[in-house]
């Protein structure tokens, strides 16, 4: 008998911004959940988001994880052609958004993403951010050269070196996880980890229920200041679900 997934999500404008340009989506019958953080001026952003998640969102039921992953991407790429085809027609620059999108099966954890939005594992306590953002400043993270919490807080942080929208050719990172009992997930955007501490994200995924962790977690963004749209997709199987 195969895994069964369970999520909860929330979406938030945050302090600062006056529109939402995040979006996020959950198919658990698919067993795909996916944040997706827009960007550009004139309500362009959420143009972009939306239009990921409605991508994705068409993809034909499948059951082998590989052929998921390849039509999740597919899909991506589909939006990407068409985010590029409208920032030209608007000509008022990129019309391009991050995506983070989680597949699960009985035996492994696919992550997809382009941007800095990310996808974090909790196992026995300890939360592991299974994305690489792809921003300037990553690179002298894999070098040794800035802390995280420092690149996380430099003024550069928000420069990112792909996303859906931002060239014809758009490359995605793919990589597979081991699935463990008990493991539990989070999908969300830089407008939550920009904000809350990795161990205090930690302590909220431990304590509480998915729905109560996604309230939480926005609400420690908020407290923080907020200044940019916070998302959040909590993911778990429904075995290992605290009782209510």
């Amino acid at each position: 008998m195969g895994c069964h997934w369970q999520s909860a999500s929330l979406s938030d404008t945050g302090m600062v911004r006056e529109i939402n340009e995040d979006a996020c989506h959950e198919m658990p019958a698919e067993q795909i959940w996916l944040v997706a953080d827009g960007m550009g001026g004139h309500h362009a952003g959420e143009v972009a988001s939306q239009a990921v998640v409605d991508s994705i969102d068409r993809i034909e039921r499948v059951e082998r994880l590989s052929e998921k992953i390849a039509q999740v991407c597919a899909r991506i790429q589909d939006a990407n052609t068409l985010l590029v085809q409208e920032g030209r027609r608007r000509g008022d620059g990129v019309i391009g958004s991050t995506v983070a999108v989680l597949i699960l099966d009985d035996r492994q954890a696919a992550c997809i993403w382009a941007g800095d939005s990310r996808i974090y594992r909790l196992r026995n306590g300890h939360l592991r951010q299974l994305t690489r953002d792809h921003r300037w400043v990553e690179e002298f993270v894999s070098r040794g050269l800035m802390s995280r919490q420092a690149a996380d807080n430099h003024p550069l942080s928000n420069e990112i070196t792909r996303a859906v929208g931002a060239d014809s050719k758009l490359e995605l990172s793919v990589e597979l996880r081991t699935l463990l009992p008990g493991d539990k997930f989070l999908i969300c955007s830089d407008g939550l980890y920009g904000e809350v501490a990795e161990a205090e994200i930690a302590d909220i995924l431990s304590g509480k229920s998915m729905g109560d962790a996604c309230r939480s977690l926005v609400a420690a963004a908020k407290r923080n200041g907020a200044h940019d749209n916070v998302t959040v997709v909590v993911v778990q199987e429904d075995s290992w679900m605290p009782e209510s």
